[in-house]
């Protein structure tokens, strides 16, 4: 079975060399805080600081500081602790469609009322009427390579929708796991930009760049909301990062490692291989399929047949039935209407594929195709 369903990185392409050696440094030196109750990690913030000032884009110098710096157990888990401290069953949240399906789970885990916003190839649609309308509490995005689509969300649209959240009064929740997974010429501005803004906090993770089994990130945001973020309950109790994933990540870090293994390794793997999947897609398809740009980042492609009659979930089957997995569309969004109209979308993923093997998945799911047609007339 060929996966182009899984979003994970590689296993050929962790970096082991990379954390042995962080590893062995950080042990011989034996540092005490390495093995106690997480604190409040200000030397590794200091480092999170720098490696961020070097590897994203800023408009003019940047006022980001270690106080802006909260560092956490990855996104999803500082996704359910902002829910817990910024809103209340029945509360609106509005989201992207199609948007990450995992995190639509945090959302009705606590009973929010989750409501979707269109995207296009720049990303968020926004809709000054509609959020006015809703009133929502959040708005959770994935601007940067987005899940499911891959798309990119403009500066101009980044910049219009902070101003709207200031104007409603509403948290942008802006997820940039992928930002850094850049193979393109495109350098959009992460939402850590607006640090000083109260209505903005940025959602990190060293999941995508090193390896989801270290189990940390980093949010960034205003100092007041940093501080309300590290003073609640769950952290007080060190229930935050584990301080001996940090050492090893901080060893890492101060030692330039990870800026080299992203640019050399990963970005140019990926780029091989999503160039790959959508030359042999448009190969196959042809008309069938609609003309949205290549990505240029992350792991993911969103294809969509001009023939929306087509359930990609009915298309699963036959998939499988000749060794290809991916994820339909229905997955990514909520509600029976919204999931009709992504029926005939799927997601595919280059994240553990070599171009091997998208080739040869791009011919079953072909095979798939043209077999879902003929038993349908």
């Amino acid at each position: 079975m060929i996966d182009l369903k899984r979003g994970e990185p590689d296993k050929s392409l962790i970096p082991f060399d990379i954390i042995e050696k962080a590893t062995i440094e950080s042990l011989k030196e034996r540092k005490p805080e390495m093995y106690i109750y997480g604190g409040d990690h200000i030397r590794f913030r200091g480092h999170v600081l720098e490696f961020i000032k070097k590897n994203y884009s800023f408009p003019n110098e940047t006022s980001l500081s270690t106080s802006n710096i909260f560092i956490t157990n990855g996104i999803s888990s500082c996704l359910d602790q902002l829910c817990v401290m910024y809103t209340k069953p029945d509360d609106t949240i509005i989201v992207e469609m199609p948007t990450y399906l995992y995190a639509l789970n945090i959302f009705k885990d606590h009973h929010l009322n989750i409501v979707t916003c269109e995207t296009d190839s720049n990303g968020l649609i926004i809709d000054e009427d509609f959020i006015a309308r809703t009133k929502p509490k959040l708005i959770y995005i994935i601007p940067t390579f987005q899940n499911p689509s891959g798309f990119l969300m403009d500066n101009e649209r980044r910049n219009h929708l902070v101003e709207l959240s200031m104007k409603y009064k509403f948290l942008i929740l802006s997820d940039e796991v992928y930002h850094l997974l850049n193979y393109g010429d495109s350098h959009p501005y992460s939402f850590m930009i607006y640090h000083n803004v109260e209505t903005v906090i940025t959602l990190n993770s060293f999941s995508k760049i090193i390896t989801p089994g270290i189990r940390l990130g980093w949010t960034v945001a205003s100092e007041l909301k940093i501080k309300a973020i590290s003073s609640f309950g769950l952290m007080q109790s060190s229930g935050g990062a584990n301080p001996f994933s940090s050492a090893i990540v901080d060893k890492i870090l101060v030692n330039d490692w990870l800026q080299t293994y992203i640019r050399d390794t990963l970005c140019i793997e990926y780029s091989k291989r999503m160039i790959c999947l959508y030359n042999e897609l448009n190969e196959k398809f042809g008309e069938n399929i609609r003309k949205d740009p290549c990505p240029t980042g992350g792991y993911f492609l969103w294809l969509r047949f001009n023939d929306e009659t087509i359930d990609c979930e009915e298309l699963l089957t036959y998939s499988q039935k000749m060794g290809l997995n991916f994820h339909h569309g229905k997955v990514f969004t909520c509600g029976n209407e919204n999931k009709k109209k992504l029926a005939c979308c799927l997601r595919l993923s280059i994240a553990i594929a070599t171009c091997d093997d998208i080739k040869i998945a791009c011919e079953r799911l072909k095979y798939a195709y043209e077999e879902y047609i003929n038993e349908r007339k």
